[in-house]
């Protein structure tokens, strides 16, 4: 998808508009998946490695993202998970 978008600008509005749209439905069906598998991760607790505070900080050290992105992004799989409503509108 990537390697063809390169050449988008010489698609019509309603070609990129589709596209788009589909782009969109693709992530948010992604960000409810990755949702689902985080909150499983952390239940599982086999993630965590020695010095591992906490799920998060595993998951921070996995994602080399830091402490602070990788606690939002846990908060919001617990959200999108718990509330079906929140995920279906996502």
């Amino acid at each position: 998808l990537a390697v063809v978008a390169r050449d988008s600008r010489a698609w019509t509005g309603a070609d990129r508009a589709s596209v788009l749209a589909v782009v969109r439905a693709s992530e948010a069906a992604l960000a409810e998946a990755r949702a689902h598998l985080l909150v499983a991760d952390r239940d599982a607790g086999d993630s965590l490695r020695p010095g591992d505070r906490s799920f998060e900080a595993a998951h921070a050290r996995v994602t080399r993202s830091g402490l602070g992105e990788a606690s939002r992004v846990v908060r919001q799989a617990d959200a999108l998970v718990s509330m079906g409503t929140v995920a279906a509108g996502v």
